[in-house]
């Protein structure tokens, strides 16, 4: 299942429209179709699984199923030089 990160609130039960980069990458470069599963996160904590509802010519929307609290995202950044 893809995994994208989103600059959203995310919460279970509401419907969410991607942003420009989730969108091109997952429904465009992935050809996601309605109905597909993907787990966002917003570095907020944890990571939300959410079914793909709607897609139109340059948006589309998910509905949020689910909430994992486990948070993959690392404490630290690194930068590469």
């Amino acid at each position: 299942m893809p995994r994208f990160y989103i600059e959203a609130d995310l919460a279970v039960d509401m419907h969410v429209e991607l942003t420009e980069t989730v969108f091109h990458h997952w429904v465009k470069v992935l050809r996601a179709q309605v109905g597909e599963k993907a787990t966002l996160f917003n570095g907020q904590g944890g990571e939300y699984e959410v079914t793909l509802v709607e897609v139109a010519k340059k948006s589309a929307s998910v509905a949020v199923d689910s909430f994992n609290p486990d948070d993959r995202t690392p404490g630290f950044s690194t930068l590469l030089g």
